[in-house]
């Protein structure tokens, strides 16, 4: 009993709020219609200025990999094999790891083991890829 009670309710409620809601866009068309120009305008402005943050972005970003690149088809040409970019930064890293081992002669030693690790580490990533 209480259950058909409560969806009766329930049902009323409901078709009072949308004869209220088409009641209300009647009476306000002309303000809403404005406010969702309004919103439009604005949506399409933030859209453009994403546009241009992401072009930078990719430009930018474009610019810093270019001497990655140009190295890559340095190691392409040594190795006889083509790399990818991947295959190119684990290079780098396993020669960034073995100067950083071996060049700071004045380093605590606890640095150079964690330069000694990262190196062996680096080495076992560089294996790893350009099997």
């Amino acid at each position: 009993m209480h259950k058909q009670a409560f969806i009766l309710h329930t049902e009323s409620h409901t078709k009072a709020w949308h004869i209220y809601k088409k009641q209300y866009l009647q009476r306000n068309k002309k303000h809403l219609k404005h406010t969702i120009m309004e919103k439009q305008i604005t949506l399409e402005q933030a859209g453009t200025a994403c546009g241009k943050i992401n072009s930078m972005i990719k430009k930018t970003t474009s610019m810093l990999n270019a001497p990655l690149r140009l190295l890559g088809r340095y190691y392409s040409y040594v190795i006889e094999r083509d790399l990818d970019m991947r295959q190119t930064k684990a290079i780098t890293e396993a020669q960034m790891a073995f100067f950083a081992t071996i060049l700071p002669v004045e380093m605590p030693i606890l640095l150079h083991l964690a330069a000694c690790i990262w190196f062996i580490m680096s080495l076992k990533k560089c294996r790893s890829l350009l099997k």
